[in-house]
């Protein structure tokens, strides 16, 4: 009966917990939790569950109860107690193992939260307040040549750059942590020819986006030697290009970078002979690198060309703004209609929103592994003080006729006292055993599911988690053994 009402009860908190893990869960990472509801294959699962619990553990004490020793039972009775080692043995085995689940539980949740507040700390290479992007699409019937796609482009970055409260704007195939770069294969000049026989895959590739000079400016990418575009870096002009950090890094360990040229051969579905027409881009500044994609991965080689010297028809715009960017968008979606009323605005977020969406999906992992390490910590303190109270009730001749004899209360409460924290401390150090495994087997998932370095476990943890459980094992024990304290010695010489 009492497994079933619990069964029943789970299921009512189930009802509200699933609306409340659809509102919590991340809208952009986890949009299939929405939908998600109980059917009657979960209910009837659940309930048999519920059925099978109250069974299999109602089993062994009924089982101890119909094969009995009256003769043990009475000796152990003559000597004052009934709780002997071979009773209390299967309800200490089971605490201790509570209690080292709570450990292993409360060490991960611990792990994750430390990295995660480690990430949420990570230095991206852009600044992201006050910076507003959206995408903007030209329709092809009415700019179908690559020329008229920068003369467009050029003209909406100029007014938007008018606008009272701009600070400045700038257009790009891609915004930083917003996608919208492309991959292609490059040769630095000077080395090795590619071989066409060989397969394309062999060919190094990297990050390519396409900028105007204020694009840096806007997103506060941070120059590191050489110099920026400039307005002079037209079609007409020498082909250049800025490389990040990571890509000189790559390419250029033992030297500067300024001054090498690159020969651009494509993206992937092109093969090498039909490549190599264009001629080499010129390094001309090296760049901070930025977390383009996640935050939790290292800064990607990319490669920034000039917007008019290779134009293309989808960018990014943004736009850096002197006070909340929100407050200026009617202004420049009525500056970009009045360019051109078919021209299509989408994906319109600011930098700081794509940042918070970059961390809610280990948000919502270390909310969820919190809970349950919480409840967890709340099983283990009912666990351990529904045992030692159980103890206490079944000694309570043994404590009177302790206190009746002289004893004092205070060697009873540490006797009592003694086992629940004996009990805590055999449970820890199971813990601690199975803590280690578990904390590799969740480096993993973290690795393979999102591509996260689990950097928050360390000794400092360890200490904190086990003398927090053993505060709790210590509230859990004081009640009981307070009350044992408290025995009146008359009812025990009664009962005698």
């Amino acid at each position: 009966m009492l497994s079933i009402l619990g069964g029943c009860l789970g299921l009512l908190l189930a009802l509200w917990g699933v609306d409340l893990l659809a509102a919590l869960a991340p809208a952009t990472t986890l949009t299939e939790l929405q939908q998600v509801g109980l059917n009657l294959r979960v209910l009837a699962f659940s309930l048999g569950l519920s059925v099978i619990t109250g069974f299999l553990f109602s089993f062994l004490p009924a089982f101890t109860l119909a094969s009995f020793s009256l003769r043990d039972t009475l000796q152990e009775d003559g000597r004052g107690t009934s709780d002997s080692p071979r009773r209390t043995r299967l309800k200490s085995a089971l605490v201790v193992g509570e209690l080292a689940l709570t450990l292993v539980l409360l060490l991960c949740a611990g792990t994750v939260l430390r990295s995660f507040q480690k990430y949420m700390n990570v230095e991206p290479g852009f600044v992201a307040e006050n910076v507003l992007t959206m995408r903007l699409a030209l329709p092809v019937e009415r700019y179908p040549q690559a020329p008229q796609w920068a003369v467009i482009f050029e003209r909406v970055e100029e007014e938007v750059k008018t606008i009272p409260g701009v600070v400045t704007a700038a257009v790009g195939s891609g915004a930083p942590m917003a996608g919208g770069g492309g991959y292609l294969r490059y040769q630095i000049a000077g080395r090795t020819e590619p071989d066409p026989a060989k397969p394309r895959a062999l060919t190094p590739r990297t990050e390519y986006l396409r900028v105007s000079p204020d694009y840096f400016r806007a997103a506060g990418i941070k120059l590191r030697s050489g110099r920026y575009l400039n307005a002079a870096d037209v079609a007409s002009a020498p082909r250049v290009a800025l490389v990040n950090e990571a890509f000189a890094r790559r390419e250029f360990p033992d030297q500067n970078p300024i001054g090498e040229k690159i020969t651009l051969l494509g993206d992937v579905n092109r093969s090498v002979r039909e490549e190599g027409s264009q001629p080499p881009v010129e390094i001309v500044g090296v760049i901070a690198e930025i977390k383009d994609y996640s935050l939790y991965q290292t800064a990607p080689p990319i490669i920034y060309v000039p917007a008019p010297q290779d134009p293309q028809r989808t960018m990014s715009l943004p736009v850096k703004t002197a006070a909340d960017p929100a407050s200026l968008l009617p202004e420049i979606r009525r500056r970009l209609l009045k360019l051109d009323p078919d021209q299509p605005v989408f994906n319109i977020r600011t930098l700081e929103q794509i940042v918070s969406d970059n961390h809610e999906l280990l948000r919502f992992n270390t909310l969820l592994l919190t809970v349950f390490a919480a409840l967890a910590l709340v099983l283990s303190l009912i666990g351990i003080y529904g045992v030692i109270a159980y103890a206490v009730s079944q000694r309570t001749k043994e404590f009177g006729l302790r206190l009746a004899l002289g004893g004092r209360p205070r060697d009873i409460f540490k006797l009592v006292l003694r086992k629940g924290l004996g009990l805590s401390l055999a449970g820890i150090v199971l813990g601690l055993a199975a803590a280690f495994p578990a904390l590799k087997l969740l480096a993993r998932s973290l690795k393979s599911s999102m591509n996260l370095d689990l950097i928050g476990s360390g000794p400092p943890l360890f200490v904190a988690v086990c003398g927090a459980l053993m505060l709790v094992a210590l509230l859990a024990c004081w009640i009981p053994a307070r009350r044992a304290t408290m025995v009146d010695p008359m009812i025990a010489l009664r009962c005698e």
